[in-house]
């Protein structure tokens, strides 16, 4: 079974605390038959880092559903 998951690596838990648990998840996943699928959406500050500017809800919420 596979699925999509959106990851949002941005302010209040780091991104290197996000990619940690994205490999539990995947080392889960081999144990229990189950893979997924990660979709990056920025907000806050990685989008500011990355954009010059915050994603909109609008955006986000666009980028969650393509991941559905």
């Amino acid at each position: 079974m596979n699925f999509k998951v959106a990851v949002i690596k941005g302010d209040g838990i780091g991104p290197e605390i996000v990619t940690e648990a994205q490999k539990v998840l995947n080392k889960a996943g081999e144990k229990f038959g189950f893979s997924l699928d990660y979709e990056d959406v920025l907000m806050g500050g990685c989008s500011i880092d990355a954009t010059g500017e915050q994603t909109m809800q609008l955006q986000y919420a666009r980028q969650v559903m393509q991941c559905f």
